[in-house]
């Protein structure tokens, strides 16, 4: 028996500087709409997280030049340590309650290739 789904999620106010408008649907895909696939799919959203993540890295080795997906990979590896820390020092996180990041995606947004998938 066939069976579809319907998941909807918002976006409030979104900036108009292209930058903080990626930020802010990055914020909602991780806040809103991965956790109610995962619940919506009946599946962990841990295991769900880390499908995508091996897919996107996938994607990437396609997309991108190996000179970007190395620095992505270095990026992804600053921000895993740098959640583990806010883990592990909560008075370290910034006033919103992330960790503070070393690191910053407008470094390798320029490295991308111009290949689309």
């Amino acid at each position: 028996m066939a069976r579809d789904c319907k998941i909807e999620f918002l976006i409030q106010n979104p900036p108009d500087d292209e930058h903080e408008r990626a930020e802010k649907l990055v914020e909602t895909l991780i806040d809103q709409l991965i956790p109610r696939m995962a619940e919506t799919m009946d599946i962990k959203e841990d295991e769900l997280v880390a499908r995508l993540m091996v897919e996107l890295a996938h994607v990437i080795g396609v997309t991108h030049t190996a000179d970007s997906a190395l620095s992505m990979i270095a990026m992804l590896s600053d921000a895993m340590v740098s959640g583990q820390q806010a883990v592990l020092n909560p008075e370290a996180a910034t006033e919103d309650g992330t960790a503070s990041a070393e690191y910053d995606p407008e470094d390798w947004i320029d490295q991308c290739s111009s290949v689309r998938h």
